[in-house]
């Protein structure tokens, strides 16, 4: 099994950080790291994206690897809506995890404007960490 990003599935239930990344929503992120409810809501949803992707699956099912640094502030949720997962938090250099991330949304942005200031960039994605 390959580790998969999986926060498309979060954008339909507006409940992703990718607005954050492609759209500087600020104040959204802000929002999205203080919601009440641990995001159990949107996790219910994410739950049955995967059953639905995989219910064809001639191996029947299989364990998903999900990866995203945004699932630390979920954790409450996940532990709630998957009780059976088995969670294994790799610790990172922050420095490294911040440059990764700002990497990234270096490029994601890269698609909606020209405006890109890697130093702001970054800046506010050691805030999100530091969150």
């Amino acid at each position: 099994t390959n580790p998969e990003e999986c926060l498309v599935s979060l954008n339909y239930v507006l409940d992703s950080q990718q607005m954050d990344v492609t759209y500087p929503a600020h104040s959204y992120m802000r929002h999205l790291l203080s919601m009440e409810d641990n995001h159990e809501e949107s996790l219910r949803f994410h739950r049955r994206v995967l059953q639905y992707l995989q219910q064809d699956d001639p191996h029947g099912p299989r364990r998903w690897v999900l990866k995203t640094p945004y699932f630390l502030a979920m954790l409450d949720g996940i532990r709630s809506v998957y009780p059976n997962a088995k969670i294994i938090h790799m610790h990172r250099d922050p420095l490294q995890s911040v440059l990764s991330t700002s990497s990234v949304v270096t490029k994601t942005l890269g698609v909606v404007t020209d405006d890109i200031d890697p130093r702001r960039i970054g800046a506010h994605q050691a805030l999100v960490h530091e969150e």
